[in-house]
């Protein structure tokens, strides 16, 4: 395992010398989630018998723009690119796996995201404290930490997923943004999944991406789903396996077609 600490370090020095566009980034995504409390705010007063108040709408949104950056994954494009450009060939002859290769390179923009964003994020809850309202313990603080680290295991063996279908398929980048853009529907990110009606909540339960961000979100938010939380544990490791396994089998399938000339 020493040689993906290495990997990790190396890529963590990499991103400091870029430090200013790390936190840009971070303060640039601060428009559309704003965008989204406006907006749901507006509906709320609007509308009486909504089912949100606005101290819970900013809190969701709050706790939504954290999750979602600790579970983010971007690397089916750099897989893509390996696959056809022939890059995978430096990859298969070293001692390392591809996949944990790729995952030590990708879990220090999370790390860096807490520690270079402290500041932003103490100001941003700050300014809010009027407005926040979460139900926070020992107990739920580690069951969120549980299911982010799981849901970002999702949301990597997907990306990965993606990628390797690149042995199959010249170029993947539209139906890429494709499934981004659903993902963060489906997931929560674009609005709170509760407020759909209750057969398209349950359908969109059965999905791995609700468990990337709304459920584990969830239980620092409200205890509605407190006593399914077992359940919401179980959904989230099952679907880890599913997505490990289809992800063995198509690397292993997509070996016997891949082939690289040159050099």
């Amino acid at each position: 395992m020493r040689k993906y600490y290495w990997i990790l370090k190396n890529e963590m020095q990499n991103i400091l010398e870029y430090r200013f566009n790390f936190i840009s980034s971070f303060l640039f995504s601060l428009i559309p989630i704003g965008v989204n409390v406006l907006l749901w705010i507006a509906v709320t007063r609007n509308n009486a018998s909504f089912e949100m108040s606005i101290n819970e709408i900013v809190s969701y949104y709050t706790i939504i723009l954290i999750s979602s950056n600790l579970t983010d994954s971007n690397i089916a494009s750099f897989v893509s690119k390996d696959i056809r450009l022939g890059d995978l060939n430096k990859y298969l002859i070293k001692p390392c796996n591809y996949s944990l290769y790729y995952m030590a390179k990708d879990i220090p923009s999370k790390l860096l995201f807490l520690i270079m964003n402290a500041i932003p994020l103490i100001c941003l809850f700050t300014m809010l404290s009027t407005y926040l309202s979460f139900r926070l313990s020992i107990s739920r603080f580690i069951m969120y930490c549980v299911l982010i680290g799981l849901g970002y295991m999702i949301n990597f063996l997907i990306d990965l997923l993606i990628g390797f279908y690149s042995f199959y398929f010249s170029k993947i980048n539209y139906f890429y943004s494709t499934i981004r853009v659903f993902r963060n529907i489906m997931a929560g990110s674009i609005f709170p999944l509760n407020l759909l009606p209750q057969q398209w909540f349950s359908f969109f339960s059965i999905l791995p991406f609700s468990y990337v961000v709304f459920f584990p979100s969830s239980t620092i938010l409200t205890n509605r789903y407190d006593g399914e939380i077992l359940n919401i544990l179980l959904g989230s490791v099952s679907w880890c396996i599913i997505l490990l396994v289809l992800c063995v089998g198509v690397w292993k399938k997509g070996l016997n077609h891949y082939s690289a000339f040159g050099g």
